[in-house]
């Protein structure tokens, strides 16, 4: 293996990096085949204070309400704190490297906007003095990639995503990760083919 792409997904409260994630979700996989190589799933307690969003509070009610109540008890249940989550994140992908003989710079993490998972990730990260566990070059965008091929072949974002498998759950982000990564290998092996 040459390198190890990582998608990622989280549940907040908010799009702030006062918010709180609330589930968290990482899934390490095959460009090319989609397969998935390794995972960590991690439900998040909530702190005694936490800033919530209001009009996320509200997206959520209007969304997904059962599945924000779900995943807020089984972070109450189940749940560790946010810093160790973070923690155990960077732990995971420094065994990933191990495993897969990697350096730590041939690790890139895929976000669905980089300008909120990953960027989310990398603040939260440095409020607990934890090191950002991804090489400055290495951040990958979901959009970017989909928008490319979409506008390639003629369709939409849009369009490409409602091919999601309807057996994954939306705003779950295990479930987001899969579908994510149906939306990257597809995009990929479709942009491969087009430039061979």
């Amino acid at each position: 293996m040459k390198r190890i792409d990582i998608m990622v997904d989280l549940e907040t409260l908010g799009k702030g990096s006062e918010n709180p994630i609330i589930e968290f979700s990482a899934v390490a996989f095959d460009l090319i085949s989609g397969e998935a190589l390794s995972k960590v799933f991690i439900p998040i307690k909530l702190e005694d204070t936490i800033f919530v969003d209001p009009d996320t509070l509200v997206w959520w009610m209007k969304t997904a309400k059962d599945l924000l109540a779900t995943i807020v008890l089984n972070g109450a249940k189940d749940g560790i704190p946010e810093r160790d989550a973070l923690a155990l994140f960077n732990s995971w992908i420094s065994d990933l490297c191990r495993e897969y003989g990697v350096p730590a710079d041939r690790v890139y993490l895929w976000g669905n906007g980089i300008l909120f998972d990953n960027r989310f990730i990398k603040d939260r990260m440095s409020r607990y003095n934890l090191p950002y566990p991804i090489y400055y070059r290495n951040d990958r965008d979901v959009r970017t990639l989909v928008d490319t091929y979409a506008d390639l072949i003629g369709s939409t974002y849009a369009e490409l995503k409602a091919q999601r498998d309807p057996s994954l759950v939306e705003h779950s982000s295990f479930d987001d990760c899969l579908a994510q990564i149906d939306l990257v290998c597809r995009s990929y092996r479709g942009l491969a083919k087009k430039v061979s």
